[in-house]
């Protein structure tokens, strides 16, 4: 699969070039996998995106399912506390 992204040797977005290629000198064969973007100030407002998506594995139908936000630099919540959730389950550990 290809997809382009910004990025080279020298930046925040790594992405080794491949100069000494004449047909494609901006080819790269590396990239970061996870990017983060942690807000310290307050956790529930960071960022991550995958660039293999939600599964490392390549038979999974999630493979890949977030590698087009990943090339448009685009980002997703990265939230230990969802405002979503309707149900906790609460797990006590019983002394005997």
């Amino acid at each position: 699969m290809t997809q382009s992204f910004p990025g080279d040797s020298f930046s925040i977005n790594v992405g080794r070039l491949e100069l000494l290629r004449a047909d494609n000198p901006f080819e790269t064969k590396q990239a970061p996998s996870l990017r983060t973007l942690f807000d310290l100030s307050d956790l529930e407002q960071s960022l991550f995106i995958y660039q293999t998506g939600q599964s490392g594995w390549v038979q999974s139908k999630l493979y890949r399912n977030m590698s087009g936000l990943w090339a448009q630099n685009e980002y997703l919540p990265l939230q230990m506390k969802p405002k979503k959730i309707s149900q906790q389950l609460d797990l006590n550990i019983k002394e005997k």
